[in-house]
């Protein structure tokens, strides 16, 4: 595993934002959980809230911080549909 690609997925909502970090394989390694994260709501609360839980996934599966160059990362959050994110 050092160095496959690992992959996340990220749900950021208005109340909570979610991480999940996962090898190749489909195997859970690490889950974060922050505070909300709905750009619209508030843009620099969001960026925090994804980078914490990003984090935490990452701790959680017993890898520093510096490993994020090998994630790919698909995030889904609340509020980005809306026009003024365009």
């Amino acid at each position: 595993m050092d160095s496959e690609l690992l992959f996340m997925g990220v749900d950021g909502g208005g109340s909570q934002c979610r991480a999940v970090l996962l090898c190749a394989d489909g195997r859970r390694l690490g889950t974060g959980l922050a505070g909300p994260a709905n750009p619209f709501q508030d843009l620099e609360q969001a960026k925090g809230s994804i980078q914490a839980a990003a984090e935490m996934a990452l701790n959680d599966a017993g890898l520093p911080d510096s490993e994020c160059r090998r994630v790919v990362a698909g995030v889904g959050l609340a509020g980005v549909n809306l026009p003024h994110f365009y």
